[in-house]
């Protein structure tokens, strides 16, 4: 029962303070955004300023902005975007393209998703073929030196195998 009741009245402290917290954390809080603006409230552009970004932006793809109006500046980075983005999907293409010829991958009339999956399905076959060799390897090397390869990893066989080939030059 004395347990129970320093426990309440514990808990209780806690709420107070806690309470107390968030009374002043709110405080501070309201007191903060009364200054010269809250940090998180997004800040609109003057169209000065966006005029400026805009032409920034235009001078940066390599577009004239000489004698354009700020649509006709708009229009063009908008269509310079395009040409970049169908560009670069492109490139990206034909290195999908050229890694799945490389893997032995058909690429006829397959997407660059389906590239991108046939090759990561690929390399996982060629890395799971390569374990399994290194596996039969480690496998002959142990039976030659009258190892049990029983359900062992390659690991395991790995250190047996070195173990007995230390314990053999001793």
């Amino acid at each position: 029962m004395f347990k129970q009741k320093w426990m309440i009245a514990g808990l209780a402290g806690v709420l107070l303070l806690a309470g107390a917290g968030i009374a002043t954390a709110a405080n501070t809080a309201t007191t903060a955004n009364t200054g010269t603006g809250a940090a998180h409230v997004k800040k609109t552009l003057t169209p000065e300023e966006k005029a400026a970004k805009l032409k920034a932006e235009a001078e940066k793809l390599g577009i004239s902005t000489a004698g354009k109006s700020d649509k006709q500046l708009e229009s063009e980075v908008l269509a310079k975007r395009k040409v970049l983005a169908e560009q670069k999907k492109q490139e990206v293409m034909k290195q999908l393209q050229a890694e799945a010829a490389k893997l032995g991958i058909d690429t006829n009339g397959k997407s660059a998703k389906e590239l991108s999956a046939a090759i990561h399905e690929k390399r996982k076959a060629v890395i799971a073929q390569k374990k399994t060799e290194q596996l039969q390897k480690l496998q002959a090397q142990a039976a030659n030196l009258g190892i049990d390869t029983a359900g062992k990893t390659s690991k395991q066989l790995s250190q047996e195998i070195h173990a007995k080939q230390k314990k053999h030059k001793n």
